[in-house]
């Protein structure tokens, strides 16, 4: 079944009613039209009723209101992984919920650099369909893994595991497969630790690793995207992405010129041998850094090629979802599009937060302390739909009010707050959801459009605020009754 498509067709008229299955709808408002038609091979009755054949006549039974409130069934079947060039690919089978939006993944990883672990949670778009034999698969890949050292577990929140999520936000118990040893790269050479700093004299990008005897190295630069070997770069005056250096060009650094100044760029290398055959090492660490000459005319904080390139730049909003403002993020230098500027795993929200830096890899919260105790994550804002329809007409009443669910998908406890841009728009605050009355008083028929912004508290809540977007379709005259006599005339020859 698809929006604005047919529910069923050709219900044979003595069944008195049929039973609309609305599994595959998310919460809403739906506007639901029956047709009538002769069956097919009806003819004409001189004298009867019947004067014209296969004539449809349609009715709108009304608006029909949903609100779905039941989770999808959790995955069944096993979920297995194997290991790829820098982590493990995990796969499961298609979940068959008709509404399905997208998998939630949690789980911990544990290795001899953070013994104590380290907590991800991942949000997994679904891209693959089901299919009733039940062969359909989608996988994910974990990366960041360290092989032979990783190792991947699923118990240790009850959160943890692989669930389900509907179109309307309803999440599935999760199914927790089996710990797992990270395997993939095994017997590779040693992945090079990758730094960086931006020359702001010339907006040149100067790189270093370890010299290597015998190694030659590919240096892999993207914009605004993680470089590797499926993500392209040009714009460098030494070459486009990858570049290759021998080991006797490479004197312990290397720069970049001629990069499109004003945007944040990723860098990684990896090291490879004479031999043919054998294979290269993983990816190094990413480094993201800002190519911009450094000037500030404004004193907003921000790089005037950065506010050229992306403009226009509202500095009160947060883009990345990290909790802190555009602003905020010029001032101390992190990515106003990355959530982890230096991929440390922690948020520049919650280094800000805990203290530590959010440029340096190697200065977050010590989770290898025994007496460190992990912070609960911070809330994480969203609001479902993002998009109401309401219709209205000038001398009816005003339309039904709708419903924003507030969602916390993070830790803690967030407070949302709620404002418009339109006059005719009422939000309000109900049991921590949002919702929406509409006004149409003294207005004429048209098309009208308004947003409404959901804020939450505390400040450094990620994803906040978000907008949702509210039309509103006002027609002239009074709304339709349910029930319509039509008459047709009669035909004689």
């Amino acid at each position: 079944q698809q929006y604005g498509g047919p529910i069923v067709e050709n219900i044979d008229p003595s069944t008195g009613d049929y039973a609309w299955n609305l599994s595959f709808l998310g919460s809403g408002e739906y506007r639901v039209y029956a047709t009538l038609q002769d069956k097919a091979g009806a003819q004409v009755s001189v004298t009867g009723t019947n004067q014209l054949v296969g004539v449809p006549v349609s009715v709108a039974p009304g608006l029909v209101s949903y609100v779905d409130l039941m989770a999808p069934p959790p995955l069944v079947g096993p979920i297995n992984h194997y290991g790829v060039e820098d982590g493990e690919m995990l796969c499961w089978k298609v979940s068959p919920a008709s509404d399905l939006a997208e998998y939630r993944l949690s789980y911990v990883v544990r290795d001899s650099l953070y013994p104590a672990g380290r907590h991800f949670a991942e949000r997994i778009r679904a891209t693959v369909s089901y299919k009733a034999d039940g062969s359909a698969e989608q996988c994910t890949r974990l990366s960041g893994l360290n092989p032979g050292d990783s190792q991947v577990y699923f118990n240790d929140f009850p959160s943890d595991g692989l669930a389900v999520a509907d179109a309307t936000g309803n999440v599935s118990t999760p199914t927790k497969p089996d710990f797992f040893l990270a395997l993939g790269g095994l017997g590779r050479l040693t992945a090079p630790v990758l730094s960086g700093v931006v020359d702001t004299s010339d907006a040149s990008v100067v790189l270093t690793w370890p010299i290597t005897s015998g190694y030659r190295w590919e240096l892999f630069y993207t914009r605004e995207a993680f470089a590797g070997t499926v993500q392209t770069g040009t714009g460098a005056l030494e070459g486009d992405s990858p570049i290759d250096i021998s080991n006797l060009s490479f004197t312990g650094d290397y720069a970049l010129h001629g990069l499109p100044s004003g945007y944040w760029y990723s860098f990684a290398v990896r090291a490879y041998t004479m031999d043919p055959n054998a294979p290269p090492s993983l990816l190094s660490n990413h480094v993201w850094l800002l190519v911009t000459d450094g000037v500030d005319a404004n004193g907003d904080g921000c790089a005037d090629d950065w506010e050229a390139a992306h403009s226009p730049i509202d500095l009160n909003v947060d883009l990345d979802g990290d909790g802190l403002t555009t602003g905020y993020e010029c001032a101390i230098g992190t990515n106003p599009y990355r959530r982890d500027t230096d991929g440390d795993s922690w948020s520049d929200g919650e280094e800000v937060y805990y203290g530590t830096d959010p440029l340096d890899p190697n200065d977050h919260p010590d989770i290898t302390n025994p007496n460190f105790t992990p912070p609960e994550p911070l809330p994480y804002l969203t609001v479902s739909p993002a998009v109401l329809n309401f219709l209205a007409f000038t001398q009816g009443s005003n339309p039904a009010a709708q419903r924003v669910d507030v969602i916390n998908l993070g830790g803690g406890v967030l407070t949302p707050s709620v404002s418009s841009n339109a006059a005719w728009l009422n939000p309000q605050i109900v049991n921590g959801n949002v919702r929406i009355n509409v006004d149409q008083t003294g207005m004429s028929p048209g098309n009208y459009s308004g947003t409404i912004t959901v804020t939450a508290q505390p400040s450094l809540t990620q994803a906040n605020p978000q907008v949702v977007q509210v039309k509103l379709k006002l027609l002239a005259g009074t709304p339709p009754i349910g029930t319509y006599n039509i008459y047709l005339p009669l035909v004689r020859r």
